[in-house]
């Protein structure tokens, strides 16, 4: 994943159990509620550990 020019806004959210995650964890990774996926990301990237299915991408 690419940070777009608004990363500001980014959030990685899990399909199963809703959660959102600010893509910009400072580099700790962050779980959703229910485990399925995790999110690691600072100001240069975005790592989400998990499968893609599991996740989508929102700005707000």
């Amino acid at each position: 994943m690419n940070p777009v020019a608004n990363q500001k806004e980014i959030y990685i959210k899990c399909k199963k159990c809703n959660t959102e995650i600010y893509f910009n964890t400072h580099k700790k990774v962050s779980p959703c509620k229910c485990g399925t996926i995790e999110v690691d990301g600072c100001e240069n990237y975005i790592r989400v550990i998990g499968s893609k299915e599991d996740y989508e991408e929102i700005q707000k």
